[in-house]
């Protein structure tokens, strides 16, 4: 796009500028007041001068091309409300007043990854108020035990409670550790816990809220899903079939892999880890937990 290509257009309304978009050249939307768009395509690597000049322009963000934001590009009058967000692990360099004068954008805020923080003085220095990126993680919980939450991804201390809602930082862990063993899921996905604690889970944050789901179970060895003659018993980490000798014995993990087939009436649950596994022996199912 040229320079000055819409320069002054202050009835035009853009929301969306097409994906083959390269590049702009200086002032190219300056004074159109009714802009709304709040990216641009991938490709663009540079906001020249003035581009972005007194438009109407409050909630923006920038791709990890972008470089560079030139002098005067989001100039704007009147101190209004405006948000800039920018996950660039460099933050792009900035021209002479690239958001407006110091002095007048107090209500300006740039929105930030935690763990960039230093990449970005020069955006402070500028006159921009500087956030982290954050956003909700909404626990629910079922059955007894306890869970609680650490990492550098909390804002504050929080309790893992049903109902809770728990704000982390985007680009951030948390760990999660439950007492006993449970079920967790992530946005509706099964955890498969931390190799180094068979009830810690890292779960990363992403760029959007979160739901957790913690299920305790209600039984403490042994709970049968589908009646059968055949039955099963836990102890000392050691599985006993009872009944329909030779059967074939199938365990899966709670996130449904599976993990032994055997025929044998006693099953050496050791090498497993610990947690909740399905057993079907036959035509039977049930519920163990493996302590």
């Amino acid at each position: 796009m040229g320079q000055y290509g819409f320069s002054k257009c202050s009835e035009i309304t853009i929301t969306q500028l097409p994906a083959q978009l390269t590049g702009f050249g200086v002032r190219a939307f300056e004074f159109c007041s009714k802009l709304a768009i709040t990216e641009v395509p991938a490709e663009v690597t540079e906001i020249k001068d003035r581009v972005f000049d007194r438009t109407g322009i409050t909630d923006f963000t920038f791709s990890n091309n972008i470089a560079t934001i030139g002098a005067l590009a989001f100039y704007a009058e009147g101190n209004p409300t405006r948000t800039f967000t920018c996950r660039n692990e460099v933050a792009p360099e900035l021209g002479d007043r690239s958001f407006g004068a110091a002095t007048s954008i107090s209500n300006t805020t740039a929105r930030i990854l935690k763990k960039h923080a230093d990449a970005y003085t020069a955006w402070g220095d500028a006159g921009l108020t500087i956030a982290y990126l954050s956003h909700k993680m909404t626990v629910s919980v079922e059955g007894e035990g306890s869970a609680e939450v650490e990492g550098s991804a909390l804002v504050s201390d929080a309790n893992v409670e049903d109902g809770a809602e728990i704000e982390v930082y985007e680009g951030e862990n948390v760990i999660l550790k439950v007492t006993p063993a449970a079920t967790v899921k992530l946005n509706g996905e099964g955890l498969t816990p931390d190799s180094d604690g068979e009830n810690s889970y890292t779960i990363a944050v992403g760029e959007e809220d979160l739901t957790l789901e913690i299920t305790f179970s209600t039984s403490t060895g042994i709970e049968t899903l589908n009646p059968n003659k055949v039955s099963c018993n836990v102890s000392n980490r050691t599985l006993y079939i009872i009944g329909e000798p030779a059967a074939t014995v199938d365990i899966f993990n709670c996130m449904g892999s599976h993990v032994l087939s055997t025929h044998e009436q006693t099953v050496d649950l050791s090498r497993l880890a610990k947690g909740i596994y399905i057993v079907k022996i036959g035509q039977g199912t049930f519920k163990i937990i493996n302590k």
